[in-house]
Parts: structure tokens; C-alpha cells; sequence
């Protein structure tokens, strides 16, 4: 089938370069596709690079602003909020309504892996705004993981992990590895995150400054989005 005059694989050519002693073929292109598409990688590094340097101060100043409203409404939990926007003060306009460059933050209840001897470390001393001991098992608890189909160690009446049933199916996996003279697939393991309250806890037991200490022995992920005014054509 003959090419068409567009079609840039239309005077591909090869030859041979040498290349730490091997030689890979080059093929040939019409047009600059190859540059701009090295210009455009370039691009996206060097970008990358300035969202790097910039999430950290976003991520700060979205985390503070929605814990100090959530603490100013500790009292009510319907007016907890998980996102607010962020922008820059010389382009906010008198018009709170006008749509500006901003980068909309949100906080999520999504943990991600802690260190459990750092959170223990974290409560031992630590009080509640109303000077009450904070016990860390009210908001950080052991959280029992089976490499498994863990379903199956479930109490279909109480819906909780049953030790008992754990340990009928852990001997009948024994008694079969030993015959075939190979390890136990199953194994138990504990971890440690957020208690199922936490994120309404930590509101209304701790001020500012703890709730962002906390972010970081007890971590949830976060987003930023970015949000730009939509341009008119013409504009």
C-alpha cells in the first residue's frame, strides 16, 4: 500500500551508530518529532521539579487551614470540612465570586504507614486541650493483618477476627507443610494506625500545633489540584 505524503515513517532510512561498543540502528524521521518531544521531556522535568519545591508550603498551609476550622468547630462535627482552596493574596480579587487561579487542597481520612514505636513515644506525655492524660490506644490502635484470605477467620455472628478460628485453620496448614516438607504460607502480622474516631478526636482534644504534629506520626495522604479560570476564545 502506497504511503501517504503525511506520513512521516515516509523516508525512513537506516544506518548504523556506534555505541558503547554495540551497534543499534537508527531510523530516520520526517519533520522534528524527535526534538520536540525531547523538548517536551525536558519541560516536564524541569516542571517537576517546581511542584516539588511548592507541594510542601500547599500541603502546610492546606493542612493548617482546614484543622483550624475543624477546631473552631469542634463542638459540631457536620461542620468538619476536608478541603479548602488555596491562593495567592495579590490575585484575590475584591470580588470573592471572580474566578481566580487557585489549587484546591484535600485532606483525606486515608492512612498511610506509621511507625508504631514513634507513636507510642508521641503520647506518653501527651495532654488533651483540657489537660486530661491522652491515652494512645483512644487514638491509635493494633490492627491484626493475615496474609490471607482473612474471611475466612471471620466470626460470621460476632463479624470480629476469631483467634479460634485462626488457630483451627493454622494447624491443618502445619499438619500440610510438614508433609510436604515445606513452610507455613500463613502468617499474622500486627500493624498500627488512626483509631476508627481519630479524625473526630483530634479536634476536639488537641490545638493547632498538636493536630500538625500528629500529621506526622500518624500520616493520611493528601491532593492538590490545580484550579485555573476558563478563558474565553479570543481572549
Amino acid at each position: 500500500m502506497a504511503r501517504t505524503k503525511n506520513d512521516p515513517t515516509a523516508s525512513i532510512k537506516e544506518k548504523s551508530t556506534k555505541r558503547n561498543t554495540k551497534n543499534i540502528p537508527v531510523v530516520e524521521l520526517d519533520g522534528d518529532v524527535v526534538q520536540r518531544f525531547n523538548d517536551a521531556k525536558d519541560q516536564i522535568a524541569k516542571a517537576q521539579k517546581v511542584v516539588d519545591a511548592l507541594t510542601p508550603t500547599l500541603t502546610e498551609a492546606g493542612l493548617r487551614g482546614v484543622f483550624r476550622h475543624n477546631i473552631d468547630n469542634r463542638e459540631d462535627v457536620t461542620k468538619q470540612i476536608s478541603s479548602v482552596r488555596l491562593r495567592d493574596k495579590a490575585l484575590v480579587p475584591p470580588d470573592e465570586a471572580a474566578v481566580v487561579e487557585s489549587v484546591l487542597f484535600s485532606f483525606t481520612k486515608t492512612a498511610k504507614k506509621c511507625d508504631s514505636s514513634r507513636v507510642e513515644t508521641f503520647f506518653e506525655d501527651l495532654k488533651t486541650v483540657d489537660g486530661a492524660k491522652a491515652k494512645r490506644e483512644d487514638y491509635a490502635s493494633w490492627f491484626v493483618g493475615v496474609d490471607f484470605d482473612t474471611s475466612v477467620f471471620i466470626d460470621p455472628e460476632t463479624k470480629q477476627f476469631s483467634q479460634e478460628r485462626y488457630d483451627e485453620f493454622a494447624k491443618a496448614l502445619i499438619k500440610v507443610a510438614k508433609k510436604f516438607k515445606a513452610e507455613n504460607p500463613l502468617s499474622v502480622h500486627k500493624t498500627m494506625g488512626p483509631a476508627t474516631d481519630f479524625h473526630i478526636r483530634r479536634f476536639k482534644d488537641f490545638n493547632l500545633d498538636i493536630n500538625f504534629d500528629l500529621t506526622e506520626v500518624l500520616p493520611t495522604t493528601t491532593k492538590l489540584e490545580p484550579e485555573r479560570p476558563e478563558v474565553e476564545e479570543g481572549e
